[in-house]
């Protein structure tokens, strides 16, 4: 197993504290609760596709904003799904801060706006000992999802909600980044995917005591992008569950500790309709983390996700971990 380098570690807690800053002293209306407890929140978005659940059913019901950092490192090769050596020296690193915002029309119905700013990067060892690499800076794809929560049940006791959701993603990343030999890069390290896709999935949370469980599933139709290339469709799916470790009330500050499994799959991508054999699969990630609610309106999160099954589809990079952090001030 792969651990990340410290610089990415150090990025991150300065991620993290220089966002507490401003958002920890300003003022802030209660968030919504259920029974007594407050609703958090979670984000996981795939760097190649919207991966994973966005906007998290217990966020319905209340206008906010969300900013998340995420780091995805890809540098061992697989041939179908067994590792090989990568003689090329092949590596893809993304990092990503995406900013999201909230805005709940109703009790049961939220809009979210989901704006990434990815920075990518790509290298690769020509037999000549060229060194290819790519570097990608600027906002991404756009993405809007609509929640409407199916069922809600509340007491003292216990707590369950039920949501479906669906939503668009539009082609405003820019795909006409090129290498450092003047060649096109990869469609997985452009900002874009050049395609207009189309996003449905349900989301359900159930809250007994300390645990609560939450299971998100989110596909992706996509079309057709840039240059003839088009991404495979995604099916992502995630259960977590989080424990209360302080207090024993429901006073804040409050302390959970998180665990999930985190499932990705995707069909083979085409190049001008031909299916591409070295595209698809499926990832599964374990996901260990934490939350922190400072304050009703204010919860910081974190989860390192290392890959632990790589079925992929002939030749390609596989993913080794992901690093995720974020922070959501409700209004």
């Amino acid at each position: 197993m792969k651990f990340p380098d410290r610089r990415i570690l150090l990025h991150l807690l300065i991620f993290v504290a220089g966002l507490w800053a401003p958002v920890a002293f300003s003022p802030r209306s209660p968030a919504q609760t259920v029974g007594r407890m407050t609703l958090p929140s979670f984000a996981e978005h795939c760097d190649f596709c919207l991966a994973s659940q966005g906007i998290s059913p217990l966020e319905a019901g209340s206008s906010g904003m969300r900013i998340d950092f995420r780091y995805l490192s890809l540098g061992t090769l697989y041939r179908d799904g067994v590792k090989a050596e990568n003689t090329e020296r092949e590596l893809e690193t993304h990092l990503t801060e995406q900013f999201s915002f909230l805005w709940s029309t109703s009790r049961d119905f939220t809009i979210a706006a989901l704006l990434p700013v990815p920075k990518r990067h790509s290298e690769q060892v020509r037999e000549d000992g060229t060194v290819v690499t790519g570097n990608q800076f600027g906002p991404g794809d756009i993405s809007f999802l609509g929640r409407y929560k199916i069922i809600t049940h509340h007491d003292m006791e216990t707590s369950l909600a039920v949501s479906v959701n669906g939503g668009v993603k539009l082609p405003t990343g820019a795909t006409n980044g090129k290498d450092n030999q003047g060649e096109y890069l990869d469609p997985h390290i452009q900002l874009g995917t050049g395609s207009t896709d189309f996003l449905a999935g349900a989301s359900a949370f159930a809250a007994f005591d300390e645990f609560t469980v939450i299971g998100n599933l989110l596909g992706s139709l996509t079309t057709q992008g840039t240059r003839g290339h088009r991404f495979g469709n995604s099916l992502n799916y995630d259960v977590s569950m989080r424990y209360r470790l302080y207090p024993e009330d429901y006073d804040f500050p409050q302390l959970f500790l998180t665990f999930g499994v985190f499932g990705e799959y995707r069909a083979r991508e085409l190049f001008a309709g031909v299916p591409d054999p070295n595209s698809g699969g499926h990832i599964v990630y374990l996901a260990p983390g934490g939350q922190v609610f400072l304050a009703p309106s204010f919860t910081l999160e974190f989860s390192y996700q290392p890959a632990v099954l790589h079925h992929l589809y002939g030749r390609q990079l596989g993913e080794d971990y992901r690093i995720m952090s974020g922070i959501l001030f409700l209004f």
